[in-house]
C-alpha cells in the first residue's frame, strides 16, 4: 500500500506544478501578445516550466510500472507466483503502455518546445519593439 502512497503523491505534486504552468503561460501570452518583454521571457519560463512537469509525468507513468507485482499483491490479494505471471503479462503491456505514454507525451513537448524557440528569436524580440 506504501507504493498507492508514493504515486499519490508523485500525482498530486505533478498536478501542482502543471496548473501553476498552465496558468503562468496563460498570464505570460496575454503579455507576449500585448508586446511587454516581461510577458515574453514569463511566456518562455512557463513553456519551460511544462515541458519540465510533462517529462516528470512521463517519469511517474515509467515508475509506476516497476511496481507491477507489490500492486497485484496487494489488490488482488494474488500468491508470490501469480504476481510473477501478472508481472510478466503487465511488462509486455506496460512497454506497450510506456511507448504511448511517451509519443503522446511528444506532442505536447515538441509543441512547448517551438512556442520557445519562437519567443526567444531575435526577430520576435524585434518585432515586439
Amino acid at each position: 500500500m506504501d507504493f498507492f502512497a508514493r504515486i499519490g503523491s508523485l500525482q498530486t505534486i505533478n498536478s501542482i506544478l502543471t496548473l501553476i504552468a498552465a496558468l503562468l503561460i496563460i498570464v505570460g501570452a496575454i503579455g507576449f501578445v500585448t508586446f511587454n518583454e516581461w510577458g515574453r521571457k514569463l511566456y518562455i519560463g512557463a513553456c519551460t516550466a511544462a515541458i519540465m512537469a510533462n517529462f516528470f509525468g512521463v517519469f511517474i507513468a515509467i515508475y509506476s510500472m516497476s511496481f507491477v507485482s507489490e500492486i497485484a499483491q496487494s489488490v488482488q490479494g494474488m500468491n508470490r507466483q501469480e504476481a510473477q505471471i501478472m508481472e510478466g503479462v503487465a511488462g509486455t503491456f506496460g512497454g506497450i503502455f510506456a511507448v504511448i505514454t511517451i509519443v503522446f507525451s511528444l506532442i505536447p513537448i515538441t509543441y512547448l518546445v517551438i512556442n520557445v524557440f519562437i519567443a526567444i528569436n531575435l526577430k520576435t524580440k524585434a518585432l515586439m519593439s
